[in-house]
């Protein structure tokens, strides 16, 4: 039996509870006056900016994430310190996406085609904002299995 879940409709501010195992594609989790819901990601509207165009370190590991992502999400350096600049903790977001890196880097180097690598990096970048449990209502698999999916979801939620 699915555990129950809030879902907020963030135009209106209602929540409902629903079966963990009805969260699909689309679905994000948020947090909202303190607390964890899941919303439609289609009702979010980004935030101000938070900070300065960033220098240095934080501008390296930017474009770090930006090379390594280029052929699965391919956003310019100004489209990815756009969306940093908006987190209350840019530096948190940059762990969490080199964590993505890393554990779609290791996946990705067997794959042999660029459909399969972007199916990889869903499975990945899905675990980033859901639970291990939940990964797989989010994602469509065409090109990898239900299995190799799975061995991802590990991955990525493995603690080291």
């Amino acid at each position: 039996m699915a555990e129950n879940v809030e879902v907020i409709d963030v135009e209106t501010g209602d929540v409902s509870t629903v079966p963990s195992d009805q969260i699909g594609p689309g679905m994000v989790r948020v947090s909202y006056e303190g607390k964890e819901y899941w919303a439609n990601s289609a009702q979010l509207q980004q935030g101000e900016y938070q900070h300065e165009p960033f220098q240095g370190e934080m501008k390296a590991r930017i474009e770090s994430i930006m090379s390594n992502l280029s052929e699965v999400y391919p956003l310019s350096y100004e489209e990815w310190e756009d969306g940093f600049r908006r987190d209350k903790n840019p530096l948190n977001e940059i762990i969490i996406w080199e964590h993505i890196i890393s554990v779609y880097q290791h996946f990705a180097n067997k794959a042999s085609s660029s459909a399969r690598k972007k199916e990889i990096y869903s499975v990945v970048v899905t675990c980033s904002y859901s639970e291990p449990g939940q990964v797989l209502n989010q994602v469509s698999l065409n090109e990898i299995t239900e299995e190799q999916a799975k061995e991802i979801v590990r991955a990525y939620y493995q603690k080291t």
